[in-house]
């Protein structure tokens, strides 16, 4: 049984990464399906779709795990193995996400020396950009320290190398190093919103608190300009990934955008944008769902759609 302790939180830091993914040295609980984080909100003026880049998400993360696994340093005197014999080293799985995109490798080495020591030794050796975040035991005897990469933002959301090490008799230690890069798929352009787009109507509700305030009267914007500038606004924020993120409370607040080709037409596509709780922004195009994006993102992106449309709307305090 492998039990942990954390060293820190493990909080997103913003990070840059090229075309190969690469390690750079120098209240309530909401389960999100894994459909297909981003923290950032940027205002898109255009309407192409974000994934113009050389590589793929899934061809980066895997880069990145050979990546993370080269930058383990071995101890004086190590050598690379392909297995050991401790049952319990083999059974330390590293922390890794229950989703289906991401990548592992593992490692296996001999070396000179205390379990105990070689990993404090280890620690020492690897950059500052490898954060400690947890040391745990594994049984009896068998000891690994957990460390995080900065995450890169809607691409490698998390980035992990884990050390463990146990005694192989006669005065050696058996090494296990674990690799860790999960991607986050990319919007493709079946998930975006048409670029014919020319109206957008807005509509509020106030949730549960609004204590007998009433929402503004939904409000329609006839501009092929504004429409396209908010659409690529959604097309541009990061999916939603897998997992269990605890949220603030979630009074029901939202901003509804409601896009059609020209006045009076068919609806096309709607967004609907969370401005409170996990603050996701589901999607529907030709009324077919597309994935999700968030967490975080619904009350910042609302209020630039609305700024970006003129209105003088003010979204309500959360909980009030």
């Amino acid at each position: 049984m492998r039990t942990t302790s954390a060293a820190a939180g493990r909080l997103p830091i913003a990070a840059t990464l090229g075309c190969a993914a690469v390690v750079v040295l120098a209240g309530c609980a909401v389960t999100h399906a894994p459909g297909r984080q981003g923290t950032s909100n940027p205002t898109a003026t255009t309407r192409s779709v974000p994934g113009s880049i050389p590589l793929t998400p899934k061809a980066r993360a895997k880069a990145d795990v050979a990546a993370i696994i080269k930058a383990f340093v071995p101890p004086p005197g190590a050598h690379q193995v392909s297995h050991v014999s401790n049952a319990t080293l083999q059974h330390a799985m590293a922390p890794t996400p229950a989703s289906p995109d991401v990548f592992t490798r593992t490692t296996w080495w001999l070396a000179p020396g205390d379990p105990q020591q070689l990993l404090a030794w280890e620690k020492g050796q690897l950059p500052k950009l490898f954060h400690l975040y947890g040391t745990g035991t594994f049984g009896t005897a068998v000891y690994d320290n957990d460390y995080s990469l900065p995450n890169v933002g809607g691409v490698l959301t998390q980035r992990d190398l884990s050390v463990a090490t146990a005694s192989a008799g006669h005065g050696k230690t058996a090494i296990r190093v674990d690799a860790v890069s999960e991607w986050l798929p990319q919007v493709t352009p079946a998930d975006a919103i048409p670029v014919s787009v020319g109206v957008v109507t807005f509509s509020e509700d106030l949730g549960l608190n609004a204590h007998g305030k009433r929402p503004p009267a939904p409000a329609t914007i006839v501009a092929v300009a504004k429409a396209g500038q908010i659409a690529a606004l959604i097309d541009a924020q990061k999916l939603f990934p897998p997992g269990t993120y605890n949220c603030p409370m979630d009074d029901g607040q939202s901003v509804t955008l409601t896009f059609r080709d020209s006045a009076g037409g068919p609806v096309v596509a709607t967004a609907q944008l969370a401005t409170s709780g996990c603050e996701s922004i589901g999607i529907t195009v030709d009324g077919k769902d597309k994935p999700a994006r968030g967490p975080a993102l619904g009350r910042d992106v609302a209020a630039q759609a609305i700024k970006i449309a003129g209105l003088h709307w003010k979204l309500p305090a959360l909980g009030v």
